[in-house]
């Protein structure tokens, strides 16, 4: 048998962009100064995820106000995002997103979001992705797990001394 090359001037199809809701975001444009606070009053999980949810609400990106925040709250009954070592990352996907964001708030006292080790949330990463994002919460989750990683970064973000400062740590 004899291999029949395809004639050189073939030309193979175009390929197709992703649609917009699976291009891959820039990390940076998922944060936003109105969506952060060096200092959370809250001092329940329930209350935490109403505050954070009123950042987010403050931003523009959600339409239901409500809706975002019975949406985490059934997250959080599923399995609590407390991931230990001072972190928590609430999130929802749902139709009361506008546009995927993420929302940051420190706290100072610490807010119990059920960790494996028992240690209160000081870092708390809300996360809102609209029913179109597909996979971004994921994404989002894995790229803020992996940057929490590191010591010195988490120690930084704890640190800053205003949001902007807070948020060229987070996405630099």
């Amino acid at each position: 048998k004899v291999a029949v090359a395809a004639p050189s001037n073939a030309q193979l199809p175009p390929e197709r962009p992703a649609p917009a809701a699976e291009r891959a975001m820039d990390f940076s444009q998922l944060f936003s100064e109105k969506a952060v606070t060096l200092n959370l009053s809250s001092t329940t999980k329930a209350d935490a995820i109403r505050e954070m949810a009123g950042l987010l609400e403050q931003d523009g990106v959600l339409s239901d106000k409500a809706a975002f925040i019975s949406a985490v709250e059934a997250r959080e009954q599923q399995f609590p995002t407390g991931l230990g070592d001072g972190i928590a990352i609430p999130h929802a996907k749902t139709a009361a997103v506008v546009r995927p964001r993420v929302a940051v708030g420190i706290s100072k006292a610490g807010i119990d979001f059920g960790s494996p080790d028992n240690t209160a949330a000081h870092l708390i990463f809300m996360i809102a992705a609209s029913e179109g994002e597909n996979d971004m919460h994921v994404k989002t989750l894995a790229e803020i797990s992996k940057r929490l990683l590191d010591g010195d970064f988490k120690q930084r973000l704890l640190s800053s001394s205003d949001k902007g400062e807070l948020l060229n740590n987070l996405v630099s």
